[in-house]
């Protein structure tokens, strides 16, 4: 259980704040999205009779459709015309607090637009005149706990709302996938999912390795493969493709996925026996359904963004990085994931629990 203070709910300290209205703010990508919904869930039962707001990026929306944990949900686009709108929208009536729990420096253009009485981060954000103040917690702790101290930092009943990620898979979702399944002849098989690719480039395993524990995967555990992806992708599907059949000759068994939809891509992931991927969207996606994974580190830290108290399912291979600091995105190496063998990975992902793509 996370301690976020004492429990006022039992009379131990002073009451909680009387807030009216609050705005949190999630407007990067996939994975940190879902690292958010934790804090999300922790906000809404803290503050029940708040009036709570989401802002999310456009693309993530869909994450968000049947979450119970906020009133209103408003999209962010980084361009002057998107957030003179948005402003309009969201400056009406003012807010308690603003909640960052992860954003662009461009947020704060949007901010000097709204009215609030404080917007609290996590990112070392401090500005007066934009009321921001950052709360000071470790970045050596999960991202998910570091956004919940946040929550609690506010003074609410200390109530423990859990550390899972939400995502909420309706019978249309459910259905959308099964009709992919049946498009690739899946409907009756079993099956492994691979994401070889990443938006940033210095994450990715080379994809030859993947076509390789592809192989492992259909040989020694009968699963077709489907690997996952989006359309400008095609190539490292092919190079997957190409090293998969170098074994056992069946290198069309492997199915190519792109540009699924958010949503139907979890309910895919959901079907999924076993996902073996890079640090991106997908890994998180495939938490929210509880399915098995092998995720693969070395520029980022699995110990702050990656499965975190998933359970026995979940392995994340983590691997020191070789340059310090790390370029990240301005790297013109890309090769510190090399360091990942394929016989680490083939190695987790058969100690596995059974009938998840593990040995039997």
């Amino acid at each position: 259980m996370i301690n976020h203070g004492p429990d006022k709910a039992n009379g131990d300290g002073p009451e909680p704040p009387d807030f009216r209205r609050l705005l949190a703010v999630s407007t990067t990508a996939v994975g940190d999205t879902l690292l958010s919904t934790p804090a999300l869930r922790l906000l809404r039962r803290s503050f029940p009779e708040a009036e709570l707001d989401l802002l999310v990026h456009g693309r993530c929306q869909d994450l968000l459709a049947l979450n119970p944990n906020f009133d209103r949900l408003f999209t962010f686009r980084n361009n002057s015309l998107a957030r003179g709108w948005l402003a309009m929208r969201l400056g009406r009536v003012p807010y308690d607090r603003v909640l960052i729990f992860h954003a662009n420096e461009s947020i704060k253009k949007l901010l000097k637009k709204l009215t609030y009485a404080e917007a609290l981060n996590v990112q070392d954000w401090d500005d007066e005149a934009l009321l921001l103040r950052s709360i000071p917690v470790g970045y050596e702790i999960h991202t998910i706990v570091r956004r919940q101290v946040m929550v609690g930092s506010l003074g609410g009943p200390g109530i423990d709302a859990g550390v899972h990620m939400d995502l909420v898979l309706g019978a249309a979702d459910l259905r959308r996938a099964e009709d992919f399944l049946v498009q690739s002849g899946l409907e009756n098989e079993k099956f492994a999912c691979l994401h070889p690719g990443a938006a940033d480039p210095y994450k990715c395993w080379p994809a030859e390795r993947f076509g390789v524990v592809a192989a492992h995967l259909r040989d020694q555990y009968a699963l077709r493969v489907v690997v996952t992806g989006v359309a400008v992708e095609t190539a490292i599907f092919e190079s997957v493709k190409q090293a998969a059949g170098e074994g056992g000759g069946r290198n069309s068994d492997l199915v190519w996925a792109a540009d699924l939809p958010l949503r139907t891509l979890a309910a895919v992931l959901k079907r999924a026996e076993i996902l073996v991927t890079n640090d991106t969207g997908p890994l998180h996606l495939a938490l929210t359904q509880g399915t098995p994974s092998v995720s693969l580190f070395v520029p980022t830290d699995a110990a702050t963004i990656g499965p975190f108290q998933a359970g026995s399912d979940h392995v994340a291979l983590q691997k020191s990085r070789p340059c310090e600091p790390c370029d990240t995105k301005r790297c013109r190496r890309l090769d510190c994931m090399d360091l990942i063998s394929v016989d680490e990975v083939i190695a987790e992902i058969d100690r596995l629990p059974a009938g998840k793509g593990g040995a039997a």
